[in-house]
């Protein structure tokens, strides 16, 4: 009467259940085996954001030939949202990396602190954030080469307008 295929999909939905139960028995605070602690990386937890932080964000400003440097500026462009970005977003994508590697540099600022400046400039963060703000003041063509540019991180806190700078770079040239 019963498929091989019905009766499994009823020990699967059974042991599903089985450990729903476990899980909601078992409190965070209450855990004790090691086993039950691994059961619950198959239950999602919706506390992704107890805490507000700071978002480092990256601006620019540049100079051309004799002139003044403009106003600072966001480097990363806000990206407009479509329903086709759901199945293919490569510039969502290249958003989060950079957000990352200006995580990453946040953090070796952080780790060098006031100790040696020379010795952030040469880190390999630094080099990839320099990389990445020369490759967008290329990608919109706002600079010609020979062109002056500097950034900076500033960590906002996520939701306010306050913002603090965390590192303000050397003069690059394009």
């Amino acid at each position: 009467m019963y498929t091989s295929l019905s009766v499994a999909f009823f020990i699967l939905v059974a042991s599903y259940l089985a450990l729903v139960l476990l899980a909601k028995r078992c409190a965070p605070g209450h855990i004790r085996g090691r086993t039950v602690l691994l059961l619950r990386a198959l239950f999602p937890t919706w506390r992704f954001f107890d805490d507000l932080a700071e978002v480092p964000v990256l601006l620019v400003r540049f100079r051309k030939a004799e002139g003044e440097y403009s106003p600072w500026e966001p480097c990363l462009p806000p990206l407009r949202r479509s329903a086709w970005r759901v199945l293919l977003n490569p510039e969502g994508n290249y958003q989060l990396a950079a957000q990352n590697l200006l995580c990453q540099l946040n953090d070796d600022i952080d780790l060098i602190a006031g100790e040696d400046v020379e010795a952030l400039r040469e880190s390999v963060s630094y080099a990839l954030v320099e990389n990445l703000t020369s490759f967008e003041l290329k990608r919109r063509r706002l600079l010609l080469p020979g062109d002056l540019f500097q950034f900076k991180v500033v960590g906002r806190v996520q939701g306010g307008t306050n913002e603090a700078d965390a590192l303000l770079s050397a003069e690059h040239v394009l």
